[in-house]
C-alpha cells in the first residue's frame, strides 16, 4: 500500500500476517520506528516529517519470519500559519493582520500557497497573507492557508474600544467678544 498524508497529520499502517498453520499470533517489527508510535504492532500511526519508506517484518512464535515489505508513506508540503495574540484597537482604526510565523513544513509545495480570511467584512483583500482590517465591532478573523490539498488554520480575535468623544459644554463657559474658544 501507498500512504500519502499531509505535514503534520498522520496515518494507520496495516499489517496482517499469515501462513503460519499453527498460530494466529505473530510479532511486527517496523523499521524506521521514526515517526512511528508502535513500532511493534501490526497497525502503528506514522507521522513522519517527510517521506519515508517503512519496511514491516512478522514473525511467528515458532521464529518464522516474513520477507520484508515496503511500506512507503509519502508527506505532501503543507503550509503552516500561526497569527499573534488577540488584541485590541480603537474604533475606527486599521490594523494589518500580520503572521506571527509562517513556513512550509515537509518539503517545498509544488502548487502555490492560498489564503482565506473569514468572516470578509472590513478587510482590504481576504486572499491575501496578511490583510488591513478595520473592524466596527469584536470580531474573530479566521485564515486557512492551503496548497494542494493541505491546509492550517488559525483565528485572531479583535476587540474594538469605542472612540472617546468629547463635548464642551456652551452653558459654563463665559468669554468676552474680544477673546477666542
Amino acid at each position: 500500500s501507498i500512504y500519502d498524508i499531509c505535514a503534520l497529520d498522520s496515518v494507520e499502517l496495516k499489517a496482517i500476517a499469515g501462513g503460519d498453520l499453527l498460530t494466529e499470533e505473530f510479532s511486527y517489527q517496523w523499521l524506521p520506528a521514526g515517526g512511528l508510535d508502535d513500532p511493534l504492532s501490526a497497525t502503528p500511526m506514522a507521522s513522519p516529517d517527510t517521506t519515508t519508506i517503512y519496511t514491516i517484518q512478522a514473525t511467528s512464535l515458532f521464529g518464522c519470519g516474513s520477507e520484508q515489505v515496503e511500506v512507503p508513506v509519502t508527506v505532501r508540503p503543507t503550509p503552516v500559519i500561526e497569527l499573534g495574540d488577540d488584541t485590541t484597537i480603537c474604533e475606527g482604526e486599521t490594523i494589518q493582520l500580520l503572521s506571527k510565523s509562517y513556513e512550509i513544513i515537509g518539503g517545498n509545495p509544488v502548487q502555490p500557497v492560498f489564503f482565506t480570511w473569514t468572516p470578509t467584512s472590513n478587510l482590504n483583500s481576504p486572499l491575501i497573507r496578511e490583510p488591513l482590517a478595520s473592524p466596527t465591532r469584536n470580531i474573530r478573523y479566521i485564515v486557512e492557508a492551503r496548497s494542494g490539498g493541505c491546509a492550517t488554520v488559525d483565528s485572531i480575535v479583535i476587540d474594538v474600544t469605542p472612540a472617546v468623544s468629547l463635548a464642551l459644554d456652551a452653558d459654563t463657559m463665559r468669554t468676552c467678544s474680544a477673546d477666542s474658544i
